[in-house]
């Protein structure tokens, strides 16, 4: 069975900037774009507690869409045991945010930086690794269209990320701050999904798969690490496997040929 890292991580490290930067005005704008991570990972929990995984099958860009359905499907149980207790920490730091907004003037004079503000308010949502993992998943599907696909790739679906789509959580924050979100937890997102199946070949004591996991043959692209689909695959469903996780294959024709039509 494989382990959750439990190390503490904090819901403000997925902001794209240092949260002691924003200061006087930048401290409005800055707790209003912790809000609206506030409410994606109020969203994210609700969705773990529906069973509804299909709304973390985030859009990175890499080669990587199936470490994190295997990833979730296997940390589901401790997902659903940790959603009421995050949603606990989410609703105070809401009312919290919601009584501190009184009281701007004061705040933004007093030259607090949001990092201390979230700090000395104990606004920061605490989380494991893997918790963050589950929203960073969640807000990258949140992000996901589907664009018309390619001509070199006619029955490939073509998913891009928008950063747009972002908004719904509060449509007053900026295009940058949303496009810079996206840019990060695509980041985060990709290097951890890479961390877990090199965690998962050394749990199933292959040597082989954690060489073909490791930095050797680990390229960069977009500035995202992509490590061998083939060996990534092999690693996952061994993984999946030893943990008992079902698979579910289904298949549809997207088009037909003469060997489809002539099949019995």
């Amino acid at each position: 069975m494989t382990s959750l890292v439990t190390q503490r991580n904090f819901l403000s490290e997925l902001l794209p900037y240092e949260a002691s930067t924003k200061i006087h005005k930048g401290l409005k704008t800055g707790l209003k774009e912790y809000s609206l991570l506030l409410a994606a990972t109020k969203e994210a929990m609700i969705a773990v507690q529906n069973g509804d995984l299909e709304q973390f099958d985030a859009v990175v860009g890499e080669n990587a869409c199936q470490i994190r359905a295997v990833k979730i499907a296997m940390a589901f149980p401790r997902y659903l045991e940790a959603s009421e207790p995050v949603q606990a920490q989410i609703e105070i730091a809401q009312e919290k945010v919601e009584k501190l907004s009184k009281s701007w003037d004061s705040l933004m004079k007093s030259g607090v930086s949001l990092q201390k503000l979230l700090q000395v308010q104990g606004l920061d949502v605490v989380l494991t690794a893997d918790e963050l993992f589950l929203v960073e998943s969640y807000l990258l599907s949140v992000a996901k269209t589907v664009k018309a696909s390619k001509a070199s790739s006619p029955l490939c679906r073509n998913d891009a990320a928008d950063h747009k789509r972002l908004r719904r959580f509060d449509e007053d924050v900026s295009s940058n701050f949303l496009n810079d979100l996206v840019k990060k937890t695509r980041q985060l997102l990709s290097t951890a999904s890479v961390g877990f199946v090199r965690e998962q070949a050394k749990s199933l004591g292959d040597e082989k798969l954690e060489e073909m996991s490791s930095d050797r043959f680990t390229v960069i692209y977009n500035s995202w690490p992509c490590i061998p689909m083939f060996w990534t695959y092999k690693t996952l469903l061994l993984a999946a496997q030893k943990m008992g996780v079902p698979l579910i294959v289904c298949a549809k024709f997207l088009a037909k040929d003469m060997e489809y039509l002539h099949c019995s």
